[in-house]
């Protein structure tokens, strides 16, 4: 009981940050964080030139998506830019442009964990309706014209009348 009390103090003690450099560990994470959250295009670009598959892609991505921290003025951009993407009907035109799915992917997945369902907006629901037809109809779990991505696409429809 003795020796395994020691192995956690040690533990503890050689995990335990350097309280000598509390801000210059800060700043230097929050400096990671920004170079992150700026490069998430430049990311979209290379997961979408790789020779993984879309699943592979997918899921390499969501992660980016999962942690992005964004600008009020970039979650007003998104909503526009999938909206639009929506209203056009280009969102699931060509699944075989990747960085352009990948890109609602991001995007969409980006507007729902903002809200977290937490104001049940229109805008959410509509997101997340917007990201499962792009991930799935883009990973090839599901067709265009299968009845789930139909019914998202009759959701949204009525969601952007809540919208306008």
């Amino acid at each position: 009981m003795l020796f395994v009390s020691f192995i956690a103090f040690f533990v503890v003690v050689i995990n335990s940050p350097d309280e000598s450099q509390p801000v210059a560990q800060e700043t230097k994470l929050h400096q990671e964080d920004q170079n992150k959250a700026v490069n998430w295009q430049e990311e979209i670009k290379k997961i979408a030139t790789s020779d993984k598959t879309e699943t592979e892609k997918c899921d390499e991505f969501s992660s980016l998506a999962r942690n992005y921290r964004p600008e009020l003025k970039e979650i007003a951009e998104f909503e526009t830019y999938i909206v639009e993407e929506f209203k056009t009907g280009r969102y699931l035109s060509d699944l075989k442009k990747h960085e352009y799915m990948l890109t609602n992917i991001f995007k969409s997945e980006v507007v729902h964990r903002y809200y977290d369902d937490q104001l049940n907006t229109p805008i959410d629901k509509f997101a997340f309706y917007f990201w499962q037809n792009s991930k799935y109809t883009y990973r090839g779990a599901d067709s265009v014209y299968s009845a789930d991505t139909v019914r998202n696409k009759e959701r949204m429809e009525e969601l952007l009348k809540k919208m306008q």
